[in-house]
């Protein structure tokens, strides 16, 4: 992370949007993507 430039806030205000995750423990993974966007795996399913 420290090569691209990106850290843990980023990724978490990305599955914020994106999932409506709120905490870094409900990311199972994040994927840094050429165009700098950061799509998330949750822990667990959600709850909808």
């Amino acid at each position: 992370m420290e090569k691209s430039g990106v850290d843990e806030d980023d990724i978490l205000e990305s599955a914020r949007i994106i999932h409506g995750m709120e905490k870094i423990e409900d990311i199972k993974y994040a994927i840094l993507e050429r165009d700098e966007a950061f799509p998330t795996i949750p822990s667990s399913p959600s709850k909808s």
